[in-house]
């Protein structure tokens, strides 16, 4: 095959060769792109707990929650309260862990609101356990096709 001469060519074949050569490079980048799977999403639910000898899976995506607790008195403002929770649940339910991921911003308000309700010293009072099962009793009254069986703070810190 013998090329024209390159300073033969005009303005317009010259532009001619490079759209179809672009031409090339994107239809043939299309065919092997559509050749490949798709690449698939994997959920990550969790690490894994051994509670009283069953395994059980870790919801760690509702983050870090920053809220305020409620004023010990009328001319102040509430202390605030960072809290990262962990909800643990019965291992392997992954329709579970798919509830938990869409009532997401449902549970993360009922941790907002309970610690809002409540003073730095009531809180306190009350002590971590109990916290930890008023909390775990109202997000399980929200849910329908599992319970969660305990909750952790990795992190429950008061910032005054």
């Amino acid at each position: 095959m013998k090329f024209p001469n390159i300073e033969k060519l005009s303005l317009n074949q010259v532009l001619i060769i490079v759209a179809t050569f672009l031409a090339f490079i994107i239809i043939s980048t299309t065919i092997i792109v559509k050749k490949r799977p798709a690449p698939q999403t994997v959920v990550v639910a969790r690490g894994e707990n051994k509670i009283e000898g069953e395994v059980q899976n870790e919801f760690r995506k509702l983050g870090t929650l920053r809220t305020k607790t409620k004023a010990e008195h009328k001319n102040e403002n509430g202390v605030t309260v960072v809290i990262r929770p962990i909800l643990s649940y019965d291992s392997g339910d992954r329709d579970f862990f798919e509830e938990l991921s869409r009532k997401n911003p449902a549970i993360k308000n009922i941790f907002t609101t309970y610690f809002s309700e409540k003073t730095k010293a009531e809180l306190k009072s009350i002590g971590e356990e109990k916290i930890k099962a008023d909390l775990r009793d109202e997000i399980n009254s929200k849910l329908t096709l599992n319970k969660i069986r305990e909750i952790y703070f990795e992190d429950l810190n008061y910032m005054d």
